[in-house]
């Protein structure tokens, strides 16, 4: 699977920054997949952007599987399109999508990934946007896994991960593990720190999702 990985992390479109792309590395790739891939194996799962590739990865591991992938970046889209073809991953779906427009139509998820833009710019705003279209196809009691920096020395990421729980204790969703400071970036350096993972249980009947979504998600 190693040699797997390598390959998709070799012929992933470069990151655009405008967007707030940052591909995890390899390493963190690797490691990853052995922290969450039993959590979503048997399971149908959601991506909301995969800059990173990873729910390719996934699909090749876990033939029970199946991802549902919506991507704003057309290269992504494109690009994963042809390596599902080219590996032969039946088990993967990707369509083009803005996180500012309604969702589509789908069957619901039991679960999803999120690996969401983040930054000191917006307090959080970006990451929130991403957690209500993901609980919008995301079955009662399904599981979310949220990928975010919370590193409580940071100022701006503890204030950013306040305002995250209570979006999700306002949702009806639940904490419950985080692996903390595992992931790391290519070049990252407009936040220079670590991502962990962010386990949560949705409980069902969210009353307070978001019901527009501003232009500033990638400020």
């Amino acid at each position: 699977m190693k040699d797997y990985i390598h390959k998709i992390c070799t012929l992933r479109p470069q990151q655009n920054e405008s967007l707030r792309q940052y591909l995890m590395l390899e390493k963190s790739m690797i490691t990853q997949m052995d922290l969450i891939g039993s959590y979503l194996n048997n399971k149908r799962v959601l991506f909301i952007g995969d800059d990173d590739h990873i729910s390719l990865c996934l699909s090749k591991k876990y033939k029970k599987m199946w991802s549902e992938v919506l991507e704003y970046d057309e290269r992504i889209c494109k690009n994963q399109k042809r390596l599902a073809k080219e590996f032969g991953i039946g088990n993967h779906n990707i369509r083009k999508y803005d996180i500012r427009n309604k969702v589509p139509k789908l069957e619901l998820c039991d679960a999803f990934y999120i690996n969401p833009p983040y930054s000191l710019e917006n307090q959080g705003y970006g990451i929130i946007c991403w957690i209500s279209r993901s609980l919008e196809l995301l079955k009662n009691g399904g599981l979310g896994i949220i990928v975010i920096p919370t590193d409580s020395a940071v100022d701006w990421v503890t204030l950013n991960l306040k305002r995250i729980e209570k979006f999700l204790l306002d949702n009806n969703c639940s904490i419950f593990k985080i692996d903390y400071n595992i992931h790391e970036y290519i070049n990252n350096h407009s936040s220079a720190v670590k991502s962990s993972n962010v386990f949560i249980k949705y409980l069902g009947g969210a009353q307070n999702l978001l019901t527009k979504i501003e232009p500033t998600i990638y400020a």
